[in-house]
C-alpha cells in the first residue's frame, strides 16, 4: 500500500514540478496529501469510494430520513427501521 502512495506522489506531484527549495517541496508534498490525495483516493473501507463521494452518499441519506414522513398510524420506531433499511439500499 504505501508504494502505491509513493508512486501516486511521484507521477502526480515530483515528476511534473521543480522546487527552488527544501521547504518549497515539503509544502508541495504536504498540499498534495491534504488537498487531494486524503480527499479523492478511493479507500476499501468505504466500499472502494473516495472519501468526499462517501460523505456525500452518506449525507444523502441521512437527508432521506430525516424528510421520511411515516404512514399515518404507524409506529415510529417501525417506520425509523423502514427509513433505515431504505436509505441502506440507496
Amino acid at each position: 500500500m504505501c508504494e502505491s502512495f509513493f508512486a501516486t506522489l511521484e507521477t502526480e506531484l515530483i515528476e511534473r514540478k521543480s522546487f527552488r527549495n527544501q521547504a518549497e517541496a515539503r509544502m508541495a508534498v504536504f498540499d498534495f496529501i491534504e488537498a487531494w490525495y486524503n480527499l479523492h483516493r478511493r479507500h476499501s473501507a468505504l466500499g472502494q469510494l473516495p472519501p468526499l463521494n462517501y460523505e456525500r452518499e452518506h449525507a444523502l441519506q441521512l437527508e432521506s430520513l430525516v424528510h421520511y414522513r411515516a404512514p399515518r398510524g404507524a409506529n415510529s420506531r417501525v417506520a425509523f427501521r423502514f427509513a433505515e433499511s431504505e436509505a441502506g439500499s440507496v
